[in-house]
C-alpha cells in the first residue's frame, strides 16, 4: 500500500482536493500492482509448464518441427535456422535447461544484405531486421 505524506499548509483549500487526487492514485496504483503481481505468477506458470525435451534430436542438436502421436516419433524435419518461429521456443527452453546450450549453436544463421549492412533471413526469404520482404 503506498502512504501520501502531505506537504501542503493546512489552511490550504487545496489541500483536500490534493489529497483524495493522491490516495486514488495510490489506490489505482496499488490495484496495478496486484494485476502485474497475478499475470506474472500465471506467466510462470506457463514458463514451468512448457516441456521441450520430447522434440530434441540429440544427434542433430536440434528441434524437430513436430511430433506424430500416431506413431509416437518426431517428425523428420527440424528447425535449423536461427530466423524461424522455434528461436523463441529454444531460447526458453535453453534458459530452462529442457535443452543444452549447444542447441543455440547449431541454428543456421543466413544473412542477407540489407541497405549496405545485413540481417537474418528465413527460410521463406522473409527479411526479418526491416520487415520487408524479399
Amino acid at each position: 500500500m503506498l502512504t501520501i505524506a502531505a506537504t501542503l499548509p493546512v489552511a490550504d483549500p487545496q489541500r483536500g482536493g490534493l489529497l483524495a487526487s493522491l490516495a486514488a492514485a495510490a489506490q489505482t496504483a496499488d490495484e496495478l500492482v496486484r494485476r502485474l503481481g497475478a499475470m506474472a505468477h500465471r506467466a510462470k506458470a506457463m514458463f514451468d509448464a512448457m516441456q521441450f525435451g520430447f522434440l530434441f534430436d540429440a544427434d542433430r542438436a536440434l528441434l524437430a518441427i513436430g511430433y506424430r502421436c500416431g506413431d509416437a516419433a518426431l517428425h523428420a524435419n527440424f528447425y535449423d535456422l536461427l530466423a524461424s518461429e522455434a528461436r523463441l521456443a529454444s531460447f526458453i527452453a535453453i534458459a530452462k535447461d529442457d535443452l543444452p546450450a549447444k542447441h543455440w549453436f547449431r541454428l543456421g544463421r543466413t544473412l542477407t544484405p540489407i541497405d549496405g549492412s545485413s540481417g537474418l533471413i528465413s527460410w521463406s526469404r522473409s527479411r526479418l531486421a526491416t520487415g520487408r520482404w524479399i
